[in-house]
């Protein structure tokens, strides 16, 4: 008897709301899990095979969607870009010399061509650094 009140004391204990070592910043749990989490809200991920293919890309305030696009290296992607956004927003792409500005409401087709790197992120100039608007493309 006297085991089992032990038993239940020390149950009682690990279910505790006390925060845990894990549970604080800078702990090694808490700094793996944070260097895993996305730099930039999500939106969605769309993931392509073929080596053509086309997409939608809504910029809206203050997001892209899809926010992530899987597809091979070296592949050609045509995307139909959308403003559903209040504001202006680009699409900018420093690596593949690639800078659209779209205006509230508007549309723009663009023919991007993927290199081979295994990332490229694009991102809206007036609003990555205040507001995190990126997205990238990971190749597989």
């Amino acid at each position: 008897m006297a085991v089992a009140a032990v038993f239940v004391l020390a149950l009682a204990a690990c279910e505790s709301d006390e925060p845990t070592v894990d549970d604080v910043a800078g702990s090694p749990a808490a700094t793996e899990e944070a260097a895993g989490s996305p730099e930039h809200e999500d939106h969605g991920t769309e993931t392509f095979t073929g080596d053509n293919f086309e997409l939608e890309m809504e910029l809206d305030d203050f997001y892209f969607e899809p926010t992530t696009v899987k597809a091979p290296g070296g592949s050609t992607a045509k995307l139909m870009l959308f403003n559903e956004g209040d504001q202006a927003h680009t699409f900018t792409i420093d690596s593949l010399d690639v800078d659209e500005e779209l205006a509230p409401d508007a549309r723009k087709e663009i023919t991007v061509e993927l290199g081979t790197d295994s990332r490229t992120e694009f991102y809206c100039s007036f609003h990555a650094e205040s507001n995190d608007m990126k997205g990238s493309f990971s190749l597989h």
